[in-house]
């Protein structure tokens, strides 16, 4: 969960801290108060894209930093895939100065936009207007529904797993051999032909000495 946003020289914020506990936190005021600024910010440090009008007037650049706690394995392929160390806190921070540029950074980290929104598309759902909904996502529905199976299922998609495993390297074998299937069933035809017509005029059983 989100424990600490930092907001600096974002649309009318100088610079604000907000901190988050467990359970359920809302944001209250009146319009123009700010509440879509907050979540300007949240989207912003999410990897949305980056939009130099919400640099405060007057200043260069604006920041935002996010704190995460989160469960090392919900992110675990991810800080596998990017060489990361696994960690139980995620702070994501990210300029952007009034030149278009700026930079994005996770536990210390550079990144890129992609590599962050690997991160966050697991750490936060935005439920709102034209926003990312999780269940939207092909690559969660699998997981979700998979949960729901939880011991049943496992076993079956190990099952599955070890069969498609087992494709796989027929598969390979197959392609080693050169062609598509039916240029293989072409050339053993062939073959077969010229070892009858060799077997004929030696008298031999090749397919026996084969055996042998």
């Amino acid at each position: 969960m989100i424990k600490r946003l930092h907001i600096k020289n974002v649309a009318l914020i100088t610079e604000a801290d907000i901190y988050f506990t467990d359970g359920l936190n809302v944001l209250t005021g009146e319009t123009g108060s700010g509440k879509s600024v907050v979540i300007e910010c949240i989207n912003f440090v999410l990897g949305a894209k980056a939009d130099k009008t919400m640099i405060k007037s007057g200043a260069t650049e604006c920041l935002v930093e996010a704190e995460f706690d989160v469960d090392p394995s919900v992110l675990s392929d991810v800080y596998e895939k990017y060489d990361f160390s696994s960690e139980d806190t995620v702070i994501i921070s990210r300029k952007l100065n009034t030149d278009g540029r700026g930079g994005i950074r996770l536990n210390g980290n550079s990144v890129t936009a992609q590599m962050l929104k690997d991160f966050t598309s697991r750490l936060v759902d935005v439920h709102g207007q034209s926003e990312h909904f999780y269940l939207l996502d092909e690559n969660n529905q699998l997981d979700l529904i998979d949960g729901y199976g939880k011991e049943d299922i496992a076993v079956v998609k190990t099952a599955v797993a070890e069969k498609y495993r087992e494709y796989r390297e027929i598969e390979a074998k197959l392609n080693k051999l050169g062609g598509s299937k039916d240029e293989r069933i072409i050339r053993t035809d062939v073959l077969k032909f010229q070892i009858d017509e060799i077997e004929k005029a030696s008298g031999v059983k090749l397919t026996n000495l084969h055996k042998q």
